[in-house]
């Protein structure tokens, strides 16, 4: 998270990190077949009943910031009650591409709702019973497999690792996540310390303390290097803002209040709707 590396020209480098990313889209953003959730409809080859309005729901969680017990207990709380009929949900880990981190999509689902008595009515009764109990099979095994993603990309954080490279990840998740589903209604559990360090900037000085971070300066360069991208008026939640895991030092509000002001104004350039900012907490139970 902290470490520094030999850096090279951001030029350079930024093109490096765009021939990675595209070689990794299908991870990113690909899921086995064989691991994905049935579609009842058309297995019993009825016609699905019409469609809800779907609700976009993400967890992009940075590898690169340590959880506690605790905050790990409570991103599994703020997420407790997504996966109703209609909402997509899905979970990215993502961190500077090294030592087997990478951005990774690990979960993409859409949860199917029960359907009415009237759309039982209309069709055939031997298809009844096994639609509802292929549907109710589905629910279950959904939110297992999303609960189970949860859990996984909490653990796999790792604080030694050397870059962050926030910035550009944030970039990919915007342009190649969100933008897809632009127009739809989208609410993001953005799980970071907000801390920047790569070659393009480092939000630390002497590799483990935070710098006060000059926003009007940072901004500008990222907009010279095409680094905020449009998130198409997502709700943001940022939880972990400032966090710092070494008991030996801590973020007082003159340093802690830059690095809001940064993040406000990013998403606002951005065009996001920023909800709240936590630093690190959100004083929330629910993101709904």
């Amino acid at each position: 998270m902290t470490r520094g590396v030999k850096s090279m020209p951001y030029t350079a480098y930024s093109s490096i990190l765009q021939h990675i990313a595209a070689a990794l889209t299908l991870v990113c953003c690909g899921a086995s077949a064989a691991d994905a959730l049935p579609n009842c409809y058309e297995q019993l080859a009825v016609d699905p009943p019409e469609a809800v309005k779907t609700r976009n729901y993400y967890l992009f969680v940075d590898q690169t910031m340590p959880l506690t017990d605790a905050m790990k207990n409570k991103i599994s709380e703020l997420v407790a009650d997504w996966g109703q009929a209609g909402e997509r949900l899905r979970v990215v880990r993502f961190s500077a591409n090294t030592r087997g981190q990478y951005m990774e999509m690990l979960f993409d689902e859409v949860a199917d709702g029960k359907p009415t008595p009237e759309y039982l009515f209309n069709i055939h009764p031997d298809n009844r019973p096994k639609l509802v109990q292929c549907l109710s099979d589905r629910d279950e095994r959904f939110r297992k497999k999303f609960k189970g993603a949860v859990a996984r990309v909490v653990n796999l954080t790792d604080k030694s690792l050397p870059r962050s490279e926030l910035l550009s990840s944030l970039k990919e998740l915007a342009t190649k996540v969100i933008a897809p589903d632009a127009g739809t209604e989208q609410t993001v559990l953005l799980v970071t310390d907000g801390m920047e360090n790569s070659s393009f900037a480092s939000f630390y000085q002497r590799r483990t303390v935070i710098r006060s971070v000059d926003t009007h300066k940072t901004l500008t360069d990222a907009s010279k290097s095409n680094l905020i991208p449009v998130w198409h008026g997502a709700k943001i939640y940022m939880y972990g803002l400032g966090y710092v895991p070494d008991e030996k030092f801590y973020v007082n509000a003159k340093l802690l209040q830059p690095l809001k002001e940064f993040w406000q104004s990013y998403f606002s350039l951005g065009k996001a709707q920023l909800m709240e900012l936590g630093t690190p907490e959100l004083m929330l139970t629910s993101l709904k």
